[in-house]
C-alpha cells in the first residue's frame, strides 16, 4: 500500500472544510478525519492512519503526551522524578491553547460572528499550532530532564563534553523558546 505525506492529508482536510464553510482551526486528528472521508481513502477498506502516513509510521509515540488524564496526574504523583513542573506548565499551556482554538471554533458559526470568520479561523489554527507544540514539549522537558540526569552519571565516570552538550540542548530556554517567539507573534500580530 502506498504512504501518504501528512502535509498533504492535512492541507486536504483544511481545503474542504473550507470550501464547507467551517473553521479549519481544528485538531489534526479531526483534518485528517476530513482528508480521509473526502478524498473516500476509506472506501475499500479502513484507513489506518498510522500505517498508512509517514509521519505517523515513523515517529515514536508522545509518552507522556498520549496518557489519560489520571495516567499522567498519577505518574507526577509518583516516587519518578519526571515528569515535573516543566511537563505540568507544557500540559497547561496545550490546554490553555486548546480552549482558545475551541472558543474560535464555536464562534465561528454564530450568528452575528460572520465578518469575523476569517479572524477566528486564523486563531484557531494558530492556537491549534501552539497546541501541538506545547504538548510536544511536554515530553520533550521530560526526556531533556532523564537526560541530564544520565549525562550527570556520565559526567561522574569522566564524559563531561557529553553532559556539557546535553546541558545546553535541554536548557529550559532552548526548550521553550519556540514558545516565547510564537507569543511574541501573536502578541506583536505577526504572521
Amino acid at each position: 500500500m502506498p504512504r501518504l505525506d501528512k502535509a498533504v492529508l492535512l492541507a486536504a482536510g483544511r481545503h474542504y472544510l473550507a470550501r464547507m464553510g467551517r473553521p479549519t482551526g481544528v485538531s489534526e486528528a479531526a483534518l485528517m478525519h476530513t482528508a480521509i472521508r473526502t478524498l473516500g481513502l476509506s472506501e475499500l477498506k479502513p484507513f489506518d492512519v498510522n500505517d498508512r502516513v509517514i509521519e505517523y509510521r515513523l515517529s515514536a509515540p508522545a509518552r507522556l503526551a498520549s496518557m489519560s488524564v489520571r495516567g499522567f496526574v498519577d505518574e507526577l504523583a509518583s516516587d519518578s522524578p519526571a515528569p515535573g513542573g516543566g511537563s505540568v506548565s507544557a500540559l497547561t499551556a496545550a490546554m490553555a491553547a486548546g480552549l482558545a482554538a475551541m472558543v474560535a471554533v464555536l464562534s465561528h458559526t454564530r450568528k452575528g460572528f460572520e465578518s469575523k470568520q476569517s479572524d477566528l479561523d486564523r486563531i484557531a489554527v494558530r492556537a491549534q499550532a501552539l497546541k501541538d507544540m506545547f504538548l510536544a514539549a511536554v515530553d520533550a522537558d521530560t526526556e531533556c530532564k532523564i537526560s541530564r540526569s544520565e549525562s550527570c552519571a556520565g559526567r561522574r565516570h569522566g564524559h563531561w563534553r557529553h553532559s556539557l552538550a546535553w546541558a545546553r540542548h535541554c536548557d529550559g530556554h532552548d526548550v521553550w523558546a519556540g514558545a516565547f517567539e510564537q507569543h511574541e507573534g501573536i502578541h506583536h500580530g505577526a504572521g
